[in-house]
């Protein structure tokens, strides 16, 4: 009997063994994505697997040529660049994406700044939490219906006054907490 079962363990681990493991359907010039199964050729950023992190400057493109098809890059994953503390210089997204998920650049110590497309409609729960070397203004763009909670927290240099959009419909618990905003939000 317990051959059997040293058998079956044996069979089990080899078949797993077998199996290419990643977290993302393709890479394009060193950024990773997953293509989004409820919309027709969109993409999301992903990062490649654990332990993985982006570094330098990352330009995400407004759509990106795989196999044949063109994708638009329309979101940033959850975590895709969580803990990269290598990337570096501003972050600029460009137009098209509309939403940034959860945690998705927590703890990017050394990201500088972000400007954000006037197509986004959604930042997500801790997305830029720890972020503390980002410098200047938060410019929010007008099209912005949700800030997930401690989507900022702990940005502590941000500088000058923060303008939330009209558009604006949620604001999580602590979004903006231990931020160098002027005044009280």
């Amino acid at each position: 009997m317990k051959q059997k079962y040293f058998h079956l363990l044996f069979m089990m681990l080899a078949l797993c063994s077998s199996i290419s493991v990643h977290a993302y359907d393709f890479e394009v010039d060193g950024i990773y994505y997953n293509i989004l199964p409820q919309k027709e050729n969109e993409v999301e950023v992903t990062r490649k697997g654990f332990g993985y992190t982006y570094e330098g400057d990352v330009n995400i493109p407004k759509e990106v040529l795989y196999n044949g098809t063109t994708y638009k890059v329309t979101a940033i994953g959850i975590s895709a660049f969580n803990n990269c503390s290598k990337l570096t210089g501003q972050l600029i997204l460009n137009e098209g994406i509309t939403s940034i998920g959860d945690g998705a650049f927590t703890d990017c110590v050394n990201l500088e700044g972000l400007v954000l497309p006037r197509t986004m409609i959604s930042i997500g729960k801790r997305s830029f939490s720890g972020c503390k070397g980002m410098t200047g203004e938060l410019i929010l763009p007008d099209s912005l219906e949700s800030i997930g909670e401690y989507a900022f927290h702990f940005c502590q240099n941000f500088k000058g006054s923060l303008i939330l959009p009209k558009s604006l419909k949620t604001i999580g618990q602590c979004a903006f907490d231990v931020c160098g905003f002027d005044g009280d939000l």
